[in-house]
């Protein structure tokens, strides 16, 4: 019994041996396989003639400091070599800083040229957006539930010059006061849900002919410029301003507040990516939509 106790003590003892010494070559082997590595990069650095300032500077400055603590060179020689690797580290990093700076405007370029033409404007009356309205050459459509910035509208297109004999022709549609759709977006514009009233029904009626009194009376006096006013039979999906069929400028109509203060998006077809257009196609066939669903104000 005291055999075999011993033999297996002595198995054991000899497993443990086996397993620290199976360990520690695992160990030396990672750490050889990250110096080759190390080795590895340096000379594949060397051959494409990369880093050389950096990595002469860590050859001279290995041998010097072991020298210098062996007392073996005079500070005067230290102090030089010292100076000249700092002149290569700076050196290095200046080469580095304009190479970043080179990728950087390389990646901006590249960002220009794939833009997809889009922006976001914080919302409608933007700079921006009077601008894009301000330098319409052709046409301007405007689709909402009703028009209440008429007076906004003249000014932008008043402050710009346009070639003349040229009419510019200003599309406008809004929601059918017949139809229940007006009234129900009438009462979200005042926070309320329910607009199946006859009372919600009467004040956007309002809204409709004073938003058609008012478009007249500002843009009645502006040279060379067509005034069409329409009444659409669809829902109110989308509000939106379409300049020389060219700037698409879009939003929804926000629950329980004005779409004028809501956020909107630019989409333009002259910086346009191929996904850009697809979206551009389809706004035109909502415009096209809701025209074919249209009848015009006498």
């Amino acid at each position: 019994m005291i055999t075999a106790h011993r033999g297996t003590e002595n198995t054991s003892h000899t497993h443990a041996i086996r397993g620290r010494s199976e360990d520690t070559a695992f160990r030396c082997s990672k750490r050889k396989a990250i110096v080759m590595q190390v080795f590895k990069n340096i000379w594949r650095d060397i051959r494409r003639g990369e880093s050389i300032d950096l990595y002469a500077a860590v050859a001279v400055a290995i041998p010097v400091a072991i020298l210098n603590l062996l007392g073996i060179t005079r500070p005067s020689i230290t102090s030089a070599i010292t100076l000249t690797i700092l002149a290569l580290l700076a050196s290095a990093a200046l080469v580095g800083r304009h190479k970043n700076e080179q990728i950087l405007e390389k990646l901006s370029e590249l960002s220009s040229k794939t833009s997809i033409g889009a922006r976001i404007y914080k919302h409608w009356l933007a700079k921006d957006v009077q601008d894009v309205i301000g330098y319409a050459k052709r046409s301007i459509t405007i689709i909402d539930s009703w028009f209440g910035e008429a007076a906004f509208l003249a000014a932008y297109i008043a402050r710009e010059e346009r070639s003349l004999g040229v009419k510019l022709k200003v599309n406008v549609y809004m929601l059918d006061p017949d139809l229940p759709f007006g009234a129900q977006r009438r009462a979200e514009f005042d926070g309320n849900c329910d607009g199946t009233s006859q009372e919600w029904r009467e004040k956007y009626r309002s809204r409709f002919i004073d938003s058609v009194e008012t478009l007249r009376r500002h843009l009645s006096n502006i040279d060379n410029l067509e005034l069409c006013i329409y009444k659409y039979r669809t829902m109110p999906e989308i509000r939106m301003y379409v300049v020389d069929d060219r700037e698409f400028i879009f939003s929804w109509f926000p629950v329980n507040g004005p779409s004028a203060e809501n956020v909107c998006f630019h989409l333009s077809s002259t910086t346009a990516s191929e996904g850009t257009f697809r979206a551009i196609e389809r706004l035109r066939l909502q415009m096209n939509g809701i025209h074919m669903n249209s009848q015009v104000i006498n």
